[in-house]
């Protein structure tokens, strides 16, 4: 039997649009369409990455922003703010070691708060390279996204993670990765208590967090928290989704969003079950599709993130209702990409409308942080040993990630918010 307790809240209130805010230079633009078109416009004369929406679907997509750790010379040189002759120090400063931040790009000559900011808004460090950084770099980074008007979100199974992790390192590894997002959906945590632990770490006067009540069975609850920094986002409502039908072991955890950009989203985070055979994951993969189909009727918020551990490759023919709705999922297998430590399998994700979000907010780049290759798991007799370590000490699941435009919402001319929560939304 499940668990009987549920969150409830009131009916949260659209939260008041804005407009897609980028012509900042002067330029009188009448309408937000004619905003839209200008934008877009202006983005394409920059040459150092491919900056149309990506087409959703299955294979690689191109990103909108350059990756400052791999791009060849000719792209860096094409980057406002950085140029030929501060591309070439770029190169050669890489060739010292990994970028571990764009604040890092501080180190070369003449690069000022006012170009850090114009380079940040056309490119990007993988977030996995900031385990490499020094302390207290990933908040200044966090500031810089700010003003860049970026948001860098995801998700992770952290399993069973509880108080009892508060007295040996392994919370105080997941707060280090966790401190390289401005907001992540954590699965899978063991009770509260190792929340607040995780607070403290990463600094209350920066951090708060939303809490589920317990999901799951009576031999195995858990909760979900979203973590997120304070300047970044702000929550505007959360609850776990009603399952009077009882489609869900664990239900998911919805939470409504706003960017201090202006960007505004709902969250839902979800652990699906395992079970005896894939059937039953399946059924809740299938239930989650239908789902999504009815949101595609919906005339309220469009950005809807649904994250999580799936336990299925994003390919499973039960993601095909949800496929067919217009859901794409950001992490595709492509270069053998995996979520699960020891490189098995795909199963965490982030899914989202392949026209709502993935063709506008998301600006086309995401992926998973292997803390297992990163962080120290002993290992001297090999990758093999070091793996089972990670596993043992920290978990099985990969960190998801991405990033998206927090200055940028393309939804303004809908009059409602979704019906998603309480009872009376028939979600």
């Amino acid at each position: 039997p499940k668990s009987s307790s549920r969150a409830s809240t009131s009916a949260m209130l659209r939260a008041a649009k804005r407009v897609l805010g980028c012509a900042s230079d002067g330029d009188a633009v009448a309408t937000e369409e004619a905003r839209w078109r200008f934008c877009c416009k202006r983005r394409r004369r920059f040459a150092g990455a491919d900056l149309e929406a990506p087409a959703p679907g299955r294979g690689r997509r191109q990103p909108r922003l350059v990756d400052l750790n791999s791009a060849p010379l000719e792209q860096l040189q094409a980057v406002p703010g950085i140029g030929k002759s501060r591309a070439e120090q770029l190169v050669e400063l890489r060739g010292k070691g990994t970028l571990a931040s764009l604040y890092a790009l501080t180190a070369l000559p003449g690069v000022s708060a006012g170009s850090l900011q114009k380079i940040g808004k056309h490119a990007y460090v993988h977030p996995e390279k900031g385990l490499h950084g020094l302390d207290g770099a990933e908040d200044k980074d966090a500031d810089l996204r700010l003003r860049c008007g970026r948001l860098l979100f995801g998700s992770w199974n952290v399993r069973n993670l509880g108080r009892k992790s508060l007295e040996t390192n392994r919370a105080r590894d997941v707060a280090a990765i966790v401190a390289e997002y401005d907001l992540i959906a954590l699965l899978e945590l063991r009770d509260v208590e190792v929340v607040d632990g995780l607070l403290q770490l990463l600094g209350k006067d920066r951090w708060a967090a939303a809490l589920s009540s317990q999901v799951g069975t009576d031999h195995h609850k858990e909760v979900y928290g979203y973590l997120y920094r304070t300047a970044a986002v702000k929550l505007l409502n959360s609850q776990i989704l009603d399952d009077a039908d009882d489609r869900w072991v664990r239900e998911p955890f919805l939470a409504h969003f706003k960017a201090a950009g202006g960007f505004d989203f709902v969250v839902a985070a979800v652990h699906i079950v395992w079970g005896k055979t894939i059937v039953e994951r399946r059924k809740e993969v299938e239930a989650l599709g239908k789902k999504l189909e009815k949101v595609k009727h919906w005339t309220g918020e469009g950005d809807i993130m649904l994250v999580g551990d799936f336990n299925l490759e994003p390919d499973d023919a039960a993601w095909s209702t949800a496929r067919g709705a217009g859901w794409v999922p950001l992490l595709e297998d492509v270069d053998g990409l995996k979520s699960m430590v020891g490189d098995t399998h795909l199963y965490d994700n982030i899914w989202v409308h392949g026209k709502n979000t993935a063709g506008s907010e998301w600006l086309g780049v995401a992926g998973v942080i292997k803390f297992d290759q990163v962080l120290h798991f002993g290992g001297q007799k090999g990758r093999k040993e070091a793996t089972k370590n990670a596993i043992k000490e920290l978990s099985d699941h990969r960190p998801t990630w991405a990033l998206f435009a927090s200055d940028r919402d393309d939804d303004w001319s809908w009059s409602s918010v979704m019906p998603l929560f309480g009872k009376a939304g028939g979600f």
